[in-house]
């Protein structure tokens, strides 16, 4: 580790612990002495014509990566996980041997803030042991990797792998100290907040323990958010240094690494912090370019309304889920529908041919769509949980409405050469 890393080093340390108590110190103080609603929005973007101000439309859902399987840590984990060391990478068995016991060392450091210790004690060992203080010497040789740094004898190779090892475990353990952090405030209430702030938020406990379903999931949910640690810069880097490309990046950022490295579907929105002054009226979080959280975009997921010429029903919902998760299904085409047979499609394959929509709510929470006029047959798919105290009315007629894919709303709409109107009137 020599001069020029130290510097790099201390700022990597200081930066990622100065994170971490920001967030925690904001999460402990919000809940201790601001239990009722905020009073102001949770977001501050900015600006009102921010690209990720979308997200409070309250038509696209938002999720918390980590409540879903922990699957921010396991991002985290594919991010930074330890790289075998090849033998050929060093110029003798004994540089190999060092660097490779070092390594497993570091398995041995559970937080970031004790792993940042260690690395500056070593880097004032470094300089040279009669320089550093006696108490700073003690200290050092007491800790795990240790002994492989004293007995490099200064050998720069083993030395300079040391350091790359020893911070990429820091930053696993600042990732991973984050995400606890914001598995904390969910614990808390997270949702609820994300919610009055007019945010619709995917629960966890709706979808599948298996974690192959997961996209599908959140497809069919319209579930087009997500706050989550791993999607930042810093890890993003990370993982495009582990999948290089000559050509091309194959891997956008980390949530496309580890979760979708064949359609790539995440894409970064912002980056934001937490504002540590707005415990006193309530959780905010920032938009900041190197900020520690970060609110991802998935491209895949089915808008909260859209209109197919193609479906399939007399399902039961057993039999629904089986064909929504199965691997040829195609949400963006074709909709499950449960329960009574609809009339055969007409012309199933010009879903792609029908408008988007866009659906409205009034003030009572109600929801409006407005569909033109139609030479044949559709379904509406609308993105919200069936319940059965819904109604709805086609052109201010009451028409049955239908359990579409997993728990959304379907409205059978026959060929009408006029305009009409779908209202949706909640319970």
């Amino acid at each position: 580790m020599d001069d020029t890393t130290q510097s790099s080093g201390k700022s990597l340390i200081y930066k990622g612990a100065a994170a971490v108590v920001l967030l925690l110190g904001t999460f402990v103080l919000f809940f201790k002495t601001d239990p009722e609603p905020p009073q102001a929005p949770l977001f501050d973007w900015g600006s009102p014509a921010h690209p990720a101000s979308a997200i409070t439309n309250g038509t696209d859902r938002l999720a918390i990566l980590e409540s879903f399987h922990s699957l921010d840590t396991y991002v985290a984990d594919q991010c930074f996980a330890p790289v075998p060391l090849n033998p050929q990478q060093f110029e003798s068995p004994r540089a190999h041997q060092l660097a490779s016991r070092f390594l497993e060392d570091m398995a041995a450091y559970q937080s970031a803030e004790q792993l940042a210790a260690f690395i500056n004690a070593a880097q004032q060992i470094m300089r040279g042991p009669q320089q550093a203080p006696p108490q700073v010497l003690e200290f050092f040789s007491q800790q795990p990797g240790s002994q492989s740094i004293l007995d490099s004898e200064g050998n720069p190779e083993v030395l300079q792998a040391t350091y790359q090892i020893a911070n990429q475990r820091l930053q696993q353990l600042n990732s991973i100290e984050q995400i606890r952090l914001i598995q904390e405030l969910t614990n808390e209430g997270l949702a609820g907040e994300l919610e009055r702030s007019g945010i619709r938020v995917t629960p966890a406990d709706m979808a599948p323990a298996d974690h192959g379903k997961l996209l599908r999931f959140w497809e069919l949910t319209g579930t087009r958010y997500f706050i989550c640690q791993t999607g930042n810069q810093d890890t993003s880097k990370s993982i495009q240094a582990k999948f290089p490309n000559p050509y091309r990046p194959v891997y956008i950022n980390a949530l496309n690494a580890a979760l979708d490295p064949v359609q790539r579907r995440f894409e970064a929105a912002t980056s934001f912090e937490v504002d540590a002054s707005s415990v006193e009226h309530g959780l905010k979080l920032l938009v900041a370019d190197t900020g520690p959280l970060s609110l991802m975009v998935f491209k895949g997921a089915l808008p909260q309304a859209k209109l197919y010429a193609d479906w399939r029903s007399g399902l039961t919902a057993d039999a629904a889920a089986e064909l929504a998760y199965s691997p040829g299904f195609l949400p963006e085409l074709v909709v499950a529908i449960h329960g009574k047979s609809l009339p055969t499609p007409e012309h199933p394959a010009r879903t792609e041919d029908l408008d988007a929509l866009i659906i409205t709510k009034t003030t009572e929470g109600d929801l409006t769509a407005t569909i033109p006029p139609l030479e044949f047959s559709t379904v509406l798919l609308v993105n919200n949980t069936v319940t059965p105290d819904w109604q709805a009315l086609v052109g201010g007629n009451q028409t049955p409405i239908h359990r579409a894919n997993l728990d959304a709303i379907g409205i059978f709409l026959p060929a009408s050469a006029k305009e009409r109107t779908v209202e949706f009137q909640a319970p």
